[in-house]
């Protein structure tokens, strides 16, 4: 036991002395990142366009039931509640303030300024309405069956959730929370958390559109479940999704009369740690997820929609403040986010990609060694053999369930 204390003491000195430096510019590698996933012809007044109105009924109809832990926090209205509440501070001024009441247009025109982040000043309760932000977006889906490829349209509803802050998983052994506490505050391991995604996946079957899949962004991962075969397909098309206590992460809200605990990790080049439970790794641990009868409490949501080049959407700086580990290094593990749209790897961005990559069952020990073998780290990674793997078991799983999907 005391060797893992040491171990882990070690890492997470580790993990803070090689935060990178403040730069004057953004790297190449942030830049590889970014440009990828936002899009080139960037200009401080360019809102983009807004969505046409048979989208925004379809996000409607399929707006997730949601459901919040006892003593959870519920999800904000990241314009009303978050950003008037907010300071923009400089990192390379030492976080010295360059503004004290950032607009939605100010926020835009400052996106993709190096060095400068959000930092909320407000209170830590709202009397205000739960919000969520939903897109459309359409793709096809290139699936296996036998020794062909057939191209199945998808209509992907993406539904995004704003906290003001999100912690780390619940259950933590006494040493990995014992080091997290010096580390850190267990409560607020992030300010802002707006990629606990929840994803619809649909095809038209006989005209009809109909609920195919369910993606969830966890942490700095997502899982995909097919409706029927891993979760309930829920007769009004609106999922049952519950977002774990403390770290805000959305799963399928459990049945059964006690929580349920789900594993988690932190870095994603842990992940064999969710699909089979073994090994030791520093970012690992177990979210707590309540349902309707152990406790959870139902929410309904108002959902907004804005244009696809909304700074909330699109932003390369920080929404929320850089909180440091040990209060003095900096970290990208506790830096608050970049937009929305910055949630995957650049290779990953279409949203079929996205739904094939991230379907593994729970005790695939192959998935497991090829999650270990090829998530080697940020800027070390080998998508193409863990798309190809779990893609192939995807198209295998869906065309048992959907012969007839074109």
């Amino acid at each position: 036991m005391w060797l893992k204390y040491i171990v882990l003491t070690a890492g997470l000195l580790l993990l803070a002395f090689v935060a990178r430096a403040p730069e004057e510019k953004w790297s190449a590698g942030a830049l590889s990142f970014y440009e990828p996933l936002t899009y080139p012809d960037w200009r401080p007044g360019d809102f983009g366009h807004s969505q046409d109105e048979a989208d925004i009924i379809l996000s409607k109809r399929f707006i997730p039931r949601v459901f919040i832990a006892p003593g959870g926090l519920a999800p904000i209205d990241f314009y009303a509640d978050y950003l008037p509440h907010c300071v923009v501070r400089d990192q390379r001024a030492g976080g010295d303030i360059v503004d004290t009441s950032p607009t939605r247009k100010y926020l835009k025109s400052i996106e993709r300024k190096y060095g400068l982040y959000l930092d909320y000043q407000g209170p830590e309760n709202f009397a205000s309405e739960p919000v969520v932000y939903a897109r459309v977006y359409h793709e096809s889906a290139p699936l296996v069956r036998g020794s062909d490829v057939r191209d199945v349209k998808f209509t992907f509803i993406k539904y995004n959730f704003v906290f003001l802050r999100s912690g780390l998983p619940t259950r933590l052994p006494f040493y990995k929370k014992a080091l997290a506490w010096m580390a850190g505050d267990l409560e607020k391991w992030h300010e802002l958390d707006i990629h606990g995604a929840v994803i619809v996946a649909l095809i038209n079957i006989n005209g009809k559109l109909t609920p195919t899949a369910l993606m969830l962004g966890q942490h700095n991962n997502f899982r995909t479940y097919l409706f029927a075969r891993d979760i309930p397909l829920p007769e009004d098309g609106r999922p049952k999704v519950s977002f774990a206590l403390r770290s805000n992460e959305p799963y399928p809200a459990p049945e059964g009369y006690q929580p349920a605990e789900r594993r988690a990790v932190g870095n994603p080049a842990d992940f064999s740690y969710v699909v089979d439970g073994k090994g030791w790794y520093l970012s690992a641990g177990v979210d707590l997820v309540f349902g309707p009868a152990s406790g959870a409490r139902e929410i309904e949501p108002v959902i907004r929609h804005l244009p696809d080049r909304d700074p909330l959407y699109v932003s390369w700086i920080s929404l929320g403040d850089r909180l440091k580990i040990f209060g003095v290094f900096n970290s990208f593990y506790r830096a608050g986010p970049p937009g929305m749209d910055l949630f995957t790897w650049p290779e990953l961005k279409e949203y079929n990609k996205t739904m094939m990559f991230w379907f593994v069952d729970d005790g695939d020990e192959k998935a497991a060694r090829l999650f270990s073998r090829y998530l080697a780290g940020f800027g070390r990674e080998e998508l193409k053999p863990i798309l190809e793997y779990n893609g192939r078991h995807f198209s295998e799983e869906f065309f048992k369930l959907y012969p007839e999907a074109l």
